[in-house]
């Protein structure tokens, strides 16, 4: 072999070792744990014309891009609030639009057997957003109420939106007109 040939095959051989290392390297930055935000606590109040629903079986159901899926219930209490504690999840998947987008919180109120959409979004980031977490902070809910559908402005993104169904009062408005319905 040639001088030429030598200093070819060794330069062959560390470009061959220097993208090996990045391939690792990268392999071992994608699989680094990640803390995923499923949901923030919810504070919640359900009623029927106005009166709280006592006893009420309120189901939380988050998923991630894992396939995790984590399902909470509670009860109305006789004043007819519910609570849930925020919810995080440690996961390998790399955190990126595509993995958030499959993630979903909805929250269901099953009563006298049927299911009334309280709450069923799908975040447009696996990062808390304060537009979330001010509506779940809040949450007050009529089953009288008919299902809306909502566009929420994310506030971590500029071009992001939170697609929300729900017959709670998201706007703000809907107490006062189904007050005037009960009168």
């Amino acid at each position: 072999m040639t001088l030429s040939t030598n200093f070819s095959l060794d330069l062959s051989l560390t470009i061959l070792i220097f993208i090996s290392f990045l391939t690792i390297s990268n392999h071992i930055t994608a699989n680094e744990l990640s803390t995923a935000h499923l949901s923030p606590a919810v504070n919640g109040q359900l009623f029927k014309l106005n009166k709280p629903l006592s006893g009420v079986e309120i189901i939380r159901k988050l998923t991630y891009a894992t396939g995790k899926e984590i399902t909470e219930t509670t009860q109305t209490d006789r004043k007819g609030n519910f609570k849930f504690v925020a919810k995080n999840l440690t996961s390998r998947i790399p955190s990126t639009s595509h993995n958030e987008s499959s993630a979903s919180q909805v929250i269901i109120a099953k009563w006298r057997n049927v299911y009334h959409i309280l709450w069923q979004v799908r975040p447009s980031s696996a990062k808390e957003d304060s537009v979330i977490t001010n509506h779940l902070s809040d949450l007050t809910c009529d089953i009288t109420d008919n299902e809306e559908t909502y566009i929420l402005q994310s506030d971590k993104y500029a071009d992001a939106k939170h697609l929300l169904y729900s017959i709670c009062d998201i706007d703000g408005t809907r107490a006062t007109l189904q007050y005037a319905w009960a009168l």
